[in-house]
Parts: structure tokens; C-alpha cells; sequence
């Protein structure tokens, strides 16, 4: 999704991520320790995120599959 159809779409959730992300600006400054902790903070999302997606998915069910009784390989 663009930056465009984020807008539009979600404004709320736009202006929320906007207004986080210039407090995080104006609190941490763009020295080397506001670089290393944003992309330690990215990180930690895309692994939060990756993890969600895997465990809400069920296993798939399988049926056993029948005995061949008198059968050769």
C-alpha cells in the first residue's frame, strides 16, 4: 500500500503514525543511536508480525490414510 492509499483510506491511522513518528523525531534527533534503535524497532515489528501470521494460521487436517492389507510395494 502507498503512502497516498494509506491516506485516503485510513486517515486516522495516518495521522497517528505521523504524529508518533515526529515526537520519536524531536526525542531521539538522527544521531547513530536514533538509527541503530529504529531499525532494532523494525525488526522487532516485522518478527512480531511474522510470528502473528504464522500461529493464527490452524494446521491442516489430515485423514489417515487406509491400511492395503495383502498389497506389495
Amino acid at each position: 500500500m502507498t503512502t497516498m492509499s494509506v491516506r485516503r483510506r485510513r486517515p486516522g491511522y495516518h495521522r497517528a503514525v505521523g504524529r508518533t513518528l515526529v515526537v520519536a523525531g524531536a526525542l531521539f534527533g538522527d544521531g547513530v543511536l536514533a538509527h541503530d534503535l529504529s531499525i532494532a524497532s523494525a525488526w522487532l515489528i516485522n518478527l512480531a508480525v511474522a510470528e502473528w501470521a504464522v500461529r493464527r494460521r490452524p494446521a491442516p487436517h489430515r485423514r489417515p490414510q487406509p491400511a492395503l492389507v495383502g498389497t506389495q510395494p
